[in-house]
Order: structure tokens, then C-alpha cells, then sequence
């Protein structure tokens, strides 16, 4: 064999490896190529998909939040007002069903009131007014039921008006009370409208040996005047009273139950 076909065979064999090698180099380009294009189609979905998911949480964000915003600007400067609660009814009172307007305007909460709401200025330290006081001690004070009476009640009355009077102030010292204004105001009071002297001074005595206060006599005697209008027998009610004491009911108690056991005995 020629050396000039050697060399031939060899360049040939050369060119053929170079064109394998350059083939083969195309190809893998090729793939990575595609493999490349591949992920940044996918990188540029991504971000399409990422843009559009901005866009739309930017331009329609959660229904509760928009809601939200639009309430506080449509409510932007306006005072909330609590909605209303359950109405409460208001707490009714007994107060008894007999008695004139100006009484009853005295009733304070359903409490029944006394003759007198303690000493006033110019009253020189009592409990009545200075006239009224005078009133009741003059010879010729006469109560609103002196005009029914006959001339021995009349002259009963006075005795008993004066020995009660006594009465109360000798009891007062026992239990030193210096100023029973309280009790007398009770006596001339309950007596004036029509309750008899003697229960009025069982009620006083009573009231006194059992510790209650002045102005508890007093809305004790007043309540008793409820029944004089009533013509109801003072027996049953001093009866009554006796075993309300006994059983240590006194004050607003004591009071409302003579007021309601006169209504019972009226029947």
C-alpha cells in the first residue's frame, strides 16, 4: 500500500471522528437547549401566575375586608350607639289606696312617713310648729271630732289629753329622752285626727318601752290615724300592734302592716 493512500485513510478517519464529535456536541446543545426553554417557560408562568395572584389580592381582596372598609367609611364621623338592652320595669310600691294626694306625695319609695320629719329651724328645738303646739295646750283646743261628742266626753277627753300628756313625759325621764317632741307630737296629731287617747297612748308607751326611735312613734301613730276615717275597732288594731311589737317589727315594717291590717279589717 502507497504512503499517499495511507495519509488518505488516516485524514479520513480524522474527519470522520471531528464530524462524529461536532454531531454529537449539536445534540447535547440541543437537549440543553430545550431542557432550558422548558424551565423558563415554567419560571415565566410562574411569574405570570405570581403577578396575576398580586393583581387580584390587590383588586379583589377578601369579601369580610371589603365589607369591613366600607362600613367604617360609610360609618366615618358617626357615633356608635349601643344597641337598646332588655326594658326594666319600674318597682311599684304599696301605698294604701285611701289617702289624699298630698299624703301620698309623702310616701317616699313605699316608705310610709311620720308626723314630722325631725326638729325644724325655728321651732325652737320641737317638733311642731310653735302656733300648733300652743293650739294643742290651750283650754279651748278642741279635735275634729269634738263637735259629735257630748259634754262628758268632751270633759273625758281633756282629762285624758292631760294625764297622757304627763304620762309621756314621766316615761320619757325613765328612758331619759330629754326631748320627747316625737312622742307628744304623736299624741296631739294622732289624737287631733280622731284615733281615742287611750290607744294612742298604748301605742306611744308601747313604742317607747321598746326602744323605738321618735320619728318610728310617729309614722306608728300616724298610721293608726288611717283608721279613724274608717270606723274600725280600735281593740282589733291595738291588738294587733301589741303583737307586732312583741315580735320585734318596728320601723317601715311595723307601719305598713298597721296601714295593711287596717284595710283587712275594712273589708
Amino acid at each position: 500500500m502507497s504512503y499517499k493512500r495511507i495519509k488518505l485513510m488516516i485524514w479520513c478517519l480524522v474527519a470522520a471522528l471531528l464530524f462524529s464529535a461536532g454531531f454529537i456536541w449539536a445534540d447535547s446543545n440541543k437537549q440543553k437547549d430545550k431542557g432550558n426553554g422548558k424551565d423558563q417557560n415554567i419560571v415565566e408562568q410562574q411569574q405570570v401566575e405570581h403577578g396575576n395572584k398580586n393583581f387580584n389580592a390587590k383588586e379583589h381582596p377578601d369579601q369580610s375586608k371589603v365589607k369591613t372598609e366600607q362600613k367604617l367609611k360609610k360609618n366615618q364621623g358617626v357615633t356608635a350607639i349601643p344597641a337598646p338592652g332588655p326594658k326594666t320595669q319600674p318597682k311599684v310600691y304599696w301605698v294604701p289606696s285611701g289617702i289624699s294626694k298630698a299624703e301620698r306625695a309623702e310616701w317616699i319609695n313605699g316608705r310610709p312617713p311620720g308626723w314630722q320629719n325631725g326638729n325644724k329651724t325655728g321651732w325652737k328645738g320641737g317638733s311642731l310648729p310653735p302656733g300648733l303646739a300652743k293650739k294643742f295646750n290651750q283650754p279651748q283646743y278642741q279635735p275634729q271630732r269634738w263637735d259629735r261628742w257630748s259634754a262628758q266626753q268632751r270633759l273625758n277627753w281633756r282629762r285624758d289629753l292631760a294625764n297622757t300628756r304627763e304620762e309621756i313625759l314621766a316615761r320619757s325621764k325613765r328612758w331619759n329622752i330629754s326631748y320627747p317632741n316625737s312622742q307628744l307630737a304623736s299624741l296631739y296629731y294622732a289624737t287631733d285626727q280622731g284615733v281615742p287617747i287611750y290607744w294612742t297612748r298604748k301605742a306611744v308607751d308601747s313604742g317607747m318601752d321598746r326602744g323605738l326611735t321618735g320619728y318610728e312613734i310617729e309614722q306608728l301613730t300616724r298610721a293608726m290615724t288611717y283608721g279613724a276615717g274608717k270606723n274600725i275597732n280600735f281593740s282589733q288594731l291595738g291588738a294587733f300592734i301589741n303583737q307586732s311589737l312583741a315580735d320585734g317589727v318596728r320601723g317601715n315594717a311595723l307601719a305598713l302592716g298597721i296601714y295593711q291590717e287596717i284595710d283587712r279589717l275594712t273589708k
